[in-house]
């Protein structure tokens, strides 16, 4: 059965780019669905689980929490992200919790998930 949240829904038709193989709706629920990961994440509850990758160039990038357990921030510059959350090895710090999107769209719809209003944008 397919899950309805009727708020993630009206943010479908915001999306501009389409694609064969990810919907709207699809793209929509899978940035979702890593903010309620994410918010376990930050409540303590450790699950490894990538989200699916899309077809679609990264935009928007989220931190909820940096390394140290600062708080967080959003960027459109990945220099900035990844200066912000990188750690050894050229993988992202095991600290932090952070989300890479293609749009402002999926961007919200992956906040709605984590229960957080937009971080401070960090100055470009």
């Amino acid at each position: 059965s397919q899950l309805t949240l009727p708020f993630l829904t009206a943010l479908v038709g915001r999306l501009r780019a389409g694609h064969a193989e990810w919907s709207p709706l699809a793209r929509i629920h899978r940035a979702f669905r890593a903010g309620v990961l994410a918010r376990r994440r930050l409540d303590g509850n450790f699950q490894e689980e990538d989200s699916l990758s899309v077809p679609f160039r990264n935009c928007y990038y989220i931190c909820l929490r940096e390394a140290g357990h600062q708080s967080g921030f959003w960027t459109t510059d990945y220099g900035i992200y990844i200066e912000r959350v990188g750690g050894p090895s050229g993988r992202l710090h095991p600290d932090s919790i952070s989300q890479a999107l293609p749009s402002q769209v999926e961007a919200q719809a992956f906040l709605v998930g984590a229960r957080r209003p937009w971080p401070r944008r960090l100055p470009q």
